[in-house]
């Protein structure tokens, strides 16, 4: 706005203790400076701005003229006037900030299409205060609030577990999740990327959004006792854990009333189709434009879902001890789909008439297992195929044979050599029998890197939880997850919970111990957000600073993309 009583110029520095870090991220689109010469220019110029309809960022630095006689009178006075300014004038957010690094003398204004979610004027702050209730004290709340709700979120897992589903079509689950969050009284979002439910809490101030996540698919294990007897559909993983403790740190954060002491939003997200399964269906849902990439987390970012994500977390379970791990990583991996073509004859009577593409296939095998010594241990390199087609009748020589593999690496460099040799070997199969062969690969997931700090922050509150012996750290899992993907562009946590017994994705993967699978990382989480977001979110942009993105939103994409090939052999 510009009504001649203030210079106004683009916002060219970084906001007081990182707060609103996606304007800075967005090159500060959206907002300006004011400068003032004192603080009733500066309280003039919040009443004007919020006569245009913006929202304000109120800074006064403390070596303004008539601050340098008197610091403590002079903050004092400030801290008055906003209080009397946030009453009258219906100033629903900000508060008097005094850091060496805030540009002193300026009003730092953003407008309301700067900030993500509503309009705050919808939803104002009851409890924005200039001292405000001690951030323990806000965790005890929120640790409160989750007991409170221990046996309707453990219930909401068991009736996950009920009901198991895959990727992207999490149809039940979906509905579960959105009748617990409208019950909840929060405004919901769903049918992103098909099956993906979202609903967020806003907090008594502008500030960074913490993203909470909860995995809505199951694996396919027809011999697990609780399977789907139709699709073999199981939750041999304890994704239903997720939404459940995804479920508890909503529960905590709005019961407790913490919220209006908080600087910030919290985004509660049940996510489609971590389980990088059905390849075939899915690229067929890929071809009818219903989706771009086959899992889920990443489909999220092609969506413009996650853009205004500034943490992720998600808890996952384990049927290892101690109660709580954090500091893992994880492979990446590709996909790959393949398909051998021969030429079916008789097989009793004219074999020499046909060329055999399930011999095409295990000349391949052959091949790929031959590679194994060529693999770094350090690189972590895991190729798992396997035969989804051996033929169309035993009496006739195979003529389309088809395969599934990925190919897993602690790194992407090590990932695309093995991916290579692997390409090589199928090929060679295919020549070998006389045939030929199809490979289509597709993006699935970057190796996992954790955010140190966020991670330090979850540490502390789950050894207050549990104990710290009862808090491990580190550990390379040779699995992948496409929280590797947010972790490459949102500073990202996924740290584990005991309470299962068995092996993952095996018919014996169960959940015995609920309290220590739902409710404990319900509140770790709970106490982490309440960390990030009290006084001001201090807590949230020093991490926020700490973290390097490796990728942008952009260069992800780019790079995924790239990911996808199809070739054919037939010499």
């Amino acid at each position: 706005f510009d009504d001649g009583r203030f210079t106004v110029t683009p916002f060219t520095h970084r906001p007081p203790l990182g707060i609103d870090r996606r304007a800075e991220r967005a090159g500060h689109r959206g907002g300006y400076d004011l400068a003032v010469r004192n603080v009733d220019e500066c309280l003039e110029g919040a009443v004007a701005a919020i006569g245009h309809g913006h929202q304000v960022d109120l800074g006064i630095g403390l070596d303004l003229p008539d601050a340098i006689a008197d610091r403590a009178r002079y903050f004092e006075r400030g801290e008055a006037a906003f209080e009397s300014l946030r009453r009258n004038h219906d100033f629903h957010s900000g508060r008097i900030i005094a850091a060496q690094d805030y540009p002193a003398g300026t009003l730092t204004l953003f407008p309301q299409a700067a900030r993500n979610g509503r309009d705050r004027a919808e939803n104002p702050a009851k409890g924005a205060t200039i001292s405000p209730t001690s951030t323990e004290a806000l965790k005890e709340r929120v640790v409160e609030g989750v007991d409170r709700h221990a046996d309707e979120i453990v219930n909401i897992s068991r009736q996950i577990l009920s009901h198991p589903e895959t990727g992207y079509k999490e149809v039940k689950t979906s509905a579960l999740v959105i009748d617990v969050m409208r019950g909840m009284g929060l405004e919901v979002r769903d049918g992103i990327a098909i099956t993906g439910v979202r609903a967020r809490l806003d907090g008594g101030m502008p500030g960074p959004n913490v993203v909470v996540m909860g995995e809505l698919d199951s694996n396919i294990v027809p011999d697990h006792p609780l399977a789907d007897p139709e699709t073999g559909a199981a939750h041999a993983c304890g994704h239903q854990c997720q939404i459940g403790s995804m479920l508890g740190v909503a529960f905590a954060l709005q019961a407790s009333g913490v919220m209006a002491d908080l600087a910030g939003s919290v985004t509660f997200f049940a996510v489609p189709a971590e389980e990088y399964l059905e390849l075939e269906w899915r690229l067929q849902l890929r071809v009818e434009g219903k989706i771009e990439y086959l899992g889920g987390k990443p489909e999220l970012v092609r969506l413009g879902e996650l853009d205004d994500a500034d943490f992720c977390m998600l808890t996952h379970t384990t049927p290892d001890d101690p109660s709580f791990t954090i500091g893992k990583t994880n492979n990446g991996m590709l996909g790959k789909m393949i398909r051998f073509r021969g030429v079916a004859a008789h097989a009793g009577d004219a074999p020499h008439l046909g060329v055999n593409a399930l011999n095409a296939a295990e000349v391949a095998l052959a091949a790929i297992h031959a590679q194994r010594d060529t693999f770094k241990d350090e690189d972590q390199i895991r190729i798992h195929p396997i035969i989804t087609r051996g033929g169309s009748v035993v009496n006739a020589v195979p003529d389309d044979v088809r395969m599934e593999t990925y190919v897993r690496g602690s790194n992407v460099p090590a990932i695309m050599d093995a991916n290579e040799k692997v390409d090589r070997s199928l090929r060679a199969g295919a020549m070998a029998s006389g045939g030929s062969v199809e490979i289509a690969t597709a993006p699935g997931y970057l190796p996992f890197r954790e955010c140190a700090p966020l991670a330090h922050l979850w540490t502390a509150n789950a050894e207050k939880l549990v104990g710290k012996d009862e808090v491990g750290h580190g550990g390379h899992s040779g699995g992948s997850t496409d929280m590797g993907d947010l972790s490459h562009i949102v500073a990202t946590i996924q740290p584990y919970a005991s309470g299962a017994t068995g092996r993952g994705h095996s018919e014996d993967y169960l959940v015995e111990d609920y309290g220590k699978a739902v409710v404990n990382p319900a509140k770790a989480m709970a106490m982490t957000v309440v960390d990030l977001l009290a006084n001001g979110a201090e807590s949230g942009a020093k991490v926020l600073d700490a973290f390097v993105p490796e990728m942008t939103r952009e260069s992800y994409l780019e790079t995924m993309s790239a990911l996808f090939t199809t070739k054919t052999y037939t010499e």
